[in-house]
C-alpha cells in the first residue's frame, strides 16, 4: 500500500506541475509573484490617495517646497518602478521586457497622476512633477537590474530559492 500511495502522489505532483493551459511545465514557487502584483497594486493605490489630498505641501518655505516634492516624485516613482519590475520578472511570460514595461509604466502612471491633479482642488499638474517620476523611475529600474545581475553573478546563475 505504501508504495502505491507513494506512486499515486508522485504522479499526482508530476502532473500539478504541467501548467494546463499551455502543457508547459512551471517551477516550484511560481505563485509567489502574485503578492508583487498586489504589492505594486497597493503602493498605487497609496499614491493616488496622496495625489487626491488637496493643498498638499511639504514645507512653508517655496524652494525647499519645490525640492521635497520633486524629491518625493523622484522616490514614490521610483519605488513604484521597482514594484512593476520585481512583478514583471516573477512573470515568465514578460520577464524578458522587465526593464521596458517597469519604466514605461512608471512614466504613465505619473502622467495619470498628474492628470488626476488637475481635477484636485488646490493641486496644478506640473511637467517637472513627470520629469522627477521618470527620472526617479529610471534610477530605480537601473539599480534594481544592477543589483539583480551582481547577485546572479555571485551565485553562479543558480536559481534563488
Amino acid at each position: 500500500m505504501g508504495r502505491r500511495y507513494n506512486r499515486a502522489m508522485s504522479q499526482k505532483s508530476s502532473a500539478s506541475a504541467t501548467n494546463a493551459v499551455d502543457g508547459s511545465a512551471r517551477t516550484e514557487g511560481s505563485g509567489a509573484g502574485w503578492r508583487w502584483w498586489f504589492l505594486l497594486i497597493g503602493w498605487m493605490l497609496v499614491i493616488f490617495f496622496l495625489s487626491a489630498q488637496p493643498d498638499f505641501t511639504f514645507s512653508p518655505v517655496a524652494l525647499e517646497g519645490e525640492i521635497l516634492s520633486l524629491m518625493a516624485h523622484g522616490i514614490e516613482f521610483g519605488v513604484l518602478a521597482g514594484l512593476t519590475w520585481l512583478a514583471v520578472q516573477k512573470t515568465p511570460r514578460l520577464a524578458a521586457y522587465a526593464v521596458t514595461i517597469a519604466i514605461a509604466a512608471a512614466i504613465l502612471y505619473g502622467m495619470s497622476d498628474e492628470l488626476h491633479q488637475a481635477f484636485v482642488p488646490g493641486r496644478v499638474p506640473d511637467v517637472r512633477d513627470l520629469i522627477a517620476d521618470a527620472m526617479g523611475a529610471g534610477l530605480a529600474v537601473l539599480l534594481v537590474t544592477w543589483y539583480s545581475h551582481r547577485r546572479d553573478s555571485r551565485t553562479g546563475g543558480l536559481p534563488r530559492k
